[in-house]
């Protein structure tokens, strides 16, 4: 199986133009590309042919082949979250679904003609493309796309329910990221999410809490103070114009990105100091 940071599927005629004109929107990812006049062979990347029913598949930032899951990877097991978008070949036809609770996108076209797992493949027209509901699978014949509903999600019976609920499945995510590893570096803003996270990391590893800041923002004041109430220690880092220049200019965001390197540098220095 193939995780990807996104795929589309070009159907019928013009597909091969539909494909190029989605490219300049999507440029900066690595791609691989797949094709067939039948629907029937994605064993090997190939050139795409004028066809009556071309199908062009594009995968990004990943390897493999179908089927592929747009949804993430959790200690080599495949996606137990049930975050995710596929697509596959189902007796020689196109297969797509999405999960139940809509966690990862899944568009199409009006025309049925193209999927995608990411809305700039498609038309940049919101009116020209359909975000399909969640629980659902498409099967592409004939350049059509026809619809079969996975299932549903049972409501809980109460707010409090609810919470309940949602406060154990964050518990249970966040301690099989975190179980077996002796420190654990999060993501830290001082927001709920962050915090969040960190409470339950905690309870089930130690914990360095890593955050980025501008000057005379609120953040940096704001994070050590609920990192205190949390008892957690913390590194941060403030952004300067530099900084946010080069991020902005590599189509990252600033404060994910120099979080995440905060978070690398402090590891680095920590595993030194550690051999000494």
């Amino acid at each position: 199986m193939m995780h990807c940071s996104a795929f589309a599927v070009f159907l019928g005629e013009g597909a091969k133009e539909r494909l190029q004109k989605s490219l300049p929107r999507v440029e900066r990812h690595r791609r691989r590309v797949l094709a067939s006049n039948d629907g029937a062979d994605f064993g090997e990347p190939s050139e795409l042919r004028e066809a009556e029913l071309a199908i062009a598949v594009l995968f990004l930032d990943g390897d493999g082949g179908l089927p592929a899951v747009h949804g993430p990877l959790f200690n080599g097991r495949e996606n137990p979250s049930g975050e995710f978008s596929f697509l596959d070949l189902e007796e020689g036809s196109i297969l797509a679904g999405r999960d139940l609770l809509g966690t990862r996108p899944l568009y199409a076209s009006r025309d049925g003609k193209s999927l995608a797992s990411d809305h700039r493949f498609l038309s940049s027209s919101q009116e020209e493309r359909l975000l399909l509901p969640p629980g659902t699978s498409y099967r592409a014949s004939d350049a059509s796309v026809k619809t079969r509903l996975l299932g549903m999600v049972n409501t809980p019976d109460s707010m409090a329910s609810a919470a309940s609920e949602l406060a154990g499945l964050i518990e249970s995510s966040v301690r099989r990221r975190v179980e077996g590893e002796r420190l654990v570096a999060v993501s830290f803003s001082g927001g709920l999410d962050s915090s969040i996270v960190a409470f339950c990391a905690a309870r089930h590893s130690d914990v360095i809490l890593c955050g980025v800041y501008s000057h005379g923002s609120r953040d940096e004041k704001q994070s050590r103070s609920i990192a205190e109430k949390l008892g957690l220690p913390m590194v941060s880092r403030a952004l300067t114009p530099q900084d946010i220049r080069r991020f902005s200019a590599s189509s990252q965001t600033s404060s994910s990105e120099a979080t995440s390197s905060t978070c690398g540098r402090w590891r680095r220095e920590e595993s030194s100091r550690r051999r000494r």
